[in-house]
């Protein structure tokens, strides 16, 4: 029995490291090209003013920092954006999906 709990744990710990590395890569590189292209627009925007109005650039920058904002908040409250842009230090490891994957046994066991 302890031995299927141990494979269980192991299996599991590769299953959810495949699928949500992946998946949290994606969504980290995703707020990469979002920020620059906020940043990319602004730089356009200013580049390209014929004559500069400081309170219309300002209104138009804001208008694109609100956008850029609900963006992130979505990525956060949806896609689970935890902050970090680092593709290099992602939560999803091996011994986090472990982890995890105990965490379900231990609560599933809990509450039966």
């Amino acid at each position: 029995m302890i031995s299927l709990v141990v494979a269980y744990c192991i299996l599991g710990a590769v299953t959810f490291e495949k699928l949500e590395a992946a998946h949290e890569k994606e969504v980290k590189m995703n707020i990469s090209q979002l920020r620059r292209n906020t940043t990319d627009s602004i730089w356009t925007m200013t580049k390209d003013s014929a004559l500069f109005s400081e309170a219309n650039w300002t209104k138009d920058v804001v208008v694109m920092l609100k956008d850029f904002e609900n963006a992130i908040l979505l990525e956060m409250k949806v896609r689970g954006w935890d902050g970090s842009e680092s593709t290099d230090h992602i939560q999803w490891t091996f011994t986090g999906a472990l982890f995890y994957s105990i965490i379900v046994i231990t609560t599933i066991g809990q509450y039966s």
